[in-house]
């Protein structure tokens, strides 16, 4: 029996097809709107979305004069941040379907920031508000502190250490991938945090635990 050949331009081409349709397979589409405290939307706020499962980079939008936005990116888990001058950064995990399928539209709310934290931030400003966000850990309010953590690294980028306790608190909600996100992140800025890389480990004996049982 005859073989039939493929050349290798044409292999390439199907491999080439197939990679395109492959990822447009994975990549998902959400869009929302921005908006204060008072329901009105907010013009100009930066919305940045990552992948907890993806390395690259961050995907951004900006809001339009109705507070409208759009985000494309690789479906899955994705950890959504907007800021604007003069409001706390707000914070939202979504879990994004692939295309064709399509994703709630999503709200993000913005609220003043206190007079307190205008400006530069004090060091006891942040002590303060670290105490703010272990009281809610101690009291297994996960999300809520979670996103008084996350607002504390969007003010003071250098406390990269806070994000151990976002892991562990992302561990305690058994969203492993999103715990492996946050010790990475760490990894990043302190490469050698003991912390972080034991706290990988364990996390994903966590996972495998899960999966098995």
């Amino acid at each position: 029996m005859r073989r039939q050949l493929i050349s290798r331009g044409m292999l390439s081409a199907l491999l080439l097809a197939a990679t395109v349709v492959d990822v447009a397979a994975q990549s998902g589409r959400v869009s929302g709107v921005v908006k204060d405290e008072r329901a009105r939307p907010i013009k100009g706020a930066t919305v940045v979305a990552r992948s907890a499962v993806s390395s690259g980079d961050a995907f951004k939008a900006t809001s339009d004069d109705n507070g409208l936005f759009e985000l494309v990116g690789p479906a899955g888990p994705w950890s959504v941040a907007v800021e604007k001058s003069g409001y706390e950064a707000g914070f939202l995990d979504l879990e994004i379907r692939p295309q064709p399928a399509t994703n709630p539209t999503v709200t993000l709310t913005l609220t003043l920031k206190p007079a307190r934290i205008e400006g530069a931030v004090t060091g006891k400003d942040l002590q303060q508000r670290l105490v703010d966000a272990d009281y809610f850990y101690n009291i297994n309010r996960w999300d809520e502190a979670i996103t008084a953590y996350r607002r504390i690294l969007a003010d003071a980028p250098a406390m990269s250490v806070v994000n151990l306790q976002i892991a562990a608190a992302y561990r305690n909600k058994r969203e492993y991938t999103r715990a492996l996100a946050a010790y990475g992140d760490l990894l990043k800025s302190d490469p050698a945090n003991d912390k972080a890389m034991v706290g990988m480990a364990m996390t994903n004996l966590e996972s495998g635990d899960l999966e098995s049982a």
